[in-house]
């Protein structure tokens, strides 16, 4: 089940006081308005710009909030990114059903057990 424009207001987010955000100010971002963005293609050429020259990644790219798997690329052995349809928990993470808010969907970055990062994760 996804989350709704309605149990938005029941997400708890952390806080300053919260020992894992507590470096993190969150004022900015939880009083900016975010409009969804459209399902939109976008020219390899535009992404480029944003590529780091000579630096070998693996690369996860989102384009409007949702994972777009033709320009993301993964160089690694055993690093999966994983689309699955979003859940709605009683738990302390609050963002991953923010994320979902218009998806519907939540993405995740799993290195499997046993493997290891090679090259860094660069997330467009």
């Amino acid at each position: 089940m996804s989350i709704t424009l309605n149990q938005i207001s029941d997400i708890t987010f952390p806080t300053r006081k919260t020992e894992s955000w507590k470096y993190t100010p969150l004022n900015e971002l939880l009083s900016t308005e975010f409009i969804p963005g459209e399902k939109t293609a976008i020219p390899t050429q535009v992404m480029e710009k944003y590529l780091i020259p000579g630096l070998e990644v693996n690369r996860v790219v989102f384009v409007n909030g949702e994972y777009e798997p033709t320009l993301s690329e993964i160089k690694d052995v055993g690093i999966e990114v994983r689309k699955k349809q979003s859940e709605r928990k009683n738990d302390d993470d609050s963002f991953p059903l923010l994320n979902s808010l218009y998806t519907g969907m939540e993405v995740r970055i799993v290195l499997k057990e046993g493997s290891r990062f090679l090259h860094p994760i660069h997330i467009l």
